[in-house]
């Protein structure tokens, strides 16, 4: 459940609606949410403001109100067009050839613009994406489906893909197996209008999702390419690819040793831990202790290097501190990871050591936190979980409600760190809600926890 936690500690998510592209993808590709994070791209809070956002709770969309039946519409040819297959996906799609594109095994991603590619965000301009998967994986979930548009009914009622407040289109039939929907609602981080084309088409016991995604300005001059994309979808069997034997190396599993650069007479590392976990990815915990007078109220950033037995640089990396807030003699607690497939060199079983510290960023946190009234922990079978209460003790409703605890070891050490959502993620003021965490994976040796903490944000 390693990609649980790695969901929820949103280190490498990026803005909402590749969230809600994740969303739709998980249903369609029968993907793990661990896997699909690593399509995300990491955004230093030092380098741009970073909004810390988790996967949407599914939210209940009415199902489209009854309409008659689709009259097939011919996709448009709206330029000149190149084709792209995806062996390893199962895909053939035409995309304007001026745009860029990328591909993973379960599906391929195209964007107007470069930066729209490595963000695959609209704000970085129109991006369309497209992901394929076993059509019994989607059944095992919704039932039977036995054609495009009862695919996409699922995708919209199911799975909250359109968010609370958005507005969802006319389905438009692109070829007897392909259908389209338009949809659009306001982005919560942005405030922008942001419009979807949102696709489904089946082809024998495959399935495809394709999503194509721009903000407002650009709805009209981009729709018709989304719909030419969209309608010369073709799905096939895909080609299984095999490393050979020989070459699969099993990832070394343990503790890593490593050190830390406090900033001295202000912050300290209390305690802190690095390890390799059985996915082949470097995993990293630690609290940090404000030990100086000032108060930060900036993204404090977290820095590390893996280092090789010569100590070479493998990769660098890094994140920020949990709390918004550090008052002098507060702690906050850290939890990320490193993707092992990221290292510059080498492979993660030549992580002997890493090396981290801090810098303090200029740039002001948003984030808000709320109390909490009480809560317990105890050790199970096969966890710890804790459970508590919180309540909005501020004068404006917060949303994005989001519980951070820390798990120590018999010495008092950080063992681990977990992260999660209460029962309800919006509390206007006064109003609490319960939570109950888990601790899924790396949490052996956990004997007691602390440092229990809520953020959120002011609604708008």
């Amino acid at each position: 459940m390693k990609e649980l936690i790695k969901l929820n500690s949103v280190r490498r998510m990026i803005a909402l609606s590749v969230v809600m592209l994740v969303t739709a993808v998980t249903l369609a590709c029968s993907c793990q949410l661990g896997d699909l994070t690593k399509l995300a791209t990491q955004i230093a809070p030092t380098e741009a403001l970073v909004v810390r956002t988790v996967a949407p709770k599914p939210t209940e969309v009415p199902s489209p109100t009854p309409k008659p039946t689709p009259v097939p519409t011919a996709a448009p040819v709206v330029e000149e067009m190149a084709l792209h297959t995806n062996e390893e996906a199962g895909i053939n799609i035409q995309y304007p050839a001026a745009w860029f594109m990328d591909s993973d095994t379960e599906s391929s991603y195209f964007a107007a613009d470069q930066a729209g590619l490595g963000m695959m965000s609209p704000a970085g301009g129109p991006v369309f994406a497209v992901f394929a998967g076993p059509l019994a994986d989607i059944e095992a979930d919704t039932g039977t489906i036995e054609s495009a548009e009862q695919l996409l009914d699922a995708l919209i009622a199911e799975t909250g893909f359109i968010p609370e407040g958005g507005e969802v289109g006319e389905y438009e039939t692109l070829r007897p197996d392909v259908i389209v929907v338009p949809a659009s609602w306001v982005d919560e981080t942005t405030e922008q209008l942001w419009h979807v084309l949102l696709g489904a088409t089946l082809s024998g016991e495959r399935a495809g999702v394709m999503v194509g995604v721009t903000v407002a300005d650009a709805w009209q001059p981009h729709l018709d390419i989304f719909r030419a994309m969209a309608g010369s979808v073709e799905l096939f069997e895909p080609t299984v690819v095999v490393a050979p034997t020989e070459e699969v190396v099993e990832p070394a599993v343990g503790e890593v040793p490593g050190t830390v650069m406090d900033l001295e007479g202000d912050l300290e590392f209390a305690s802190y831990r690095g390890w390799i976990d059985e996915e082949g990815d470097f995993e990293i915990a630690a609290e940090v202790t404000n030990v100086g007078d000032q108060t930060y109220n900036t993204y404090i950033d977290v820095y590390w290097q893996l280092l090789d037995i010569n100590g070479d640089i493998l990769l660098e990396d890094n994140s920020y501190l949990d709390r918004p807030t550090l008052a002098p003699g507060e702690v906050s607690s850290f939890w990320s990871f490193s993707w092992g497939s990221d290292l510059e060199t080498g492979t993660i079983s030549d992580v002997t050591a890493f090396k981290m510290w801090l810098e303090v960023s200029d740039l002001e946190r948003s984030e808000v936190m709320v109390e909490v009234v009480e809560h317990s922990g105890s050790l199970t079978e096969d966890s710890f979980v804790v459970e508590g209460t919180i309540r909005n003790n501020l004068d404006s409703t917060v949303s994005d409600l989001y519980v951070h605890v820390t798990l120590y070891d018999a010495s008092g050490n950080v063992v681990n760190v977990l992260y999660g959502w209460p029962d309800s993620d919006v509390l206007a003021p006064g109003e609490e809600s319960t939570f109950t965490l888990s601790a899924w994976s790396s949490w052996e040796g956990t004997v007691d926890y602390g440092n229990v903490f809520v953020t959120g944000n002011v609604a708008e």
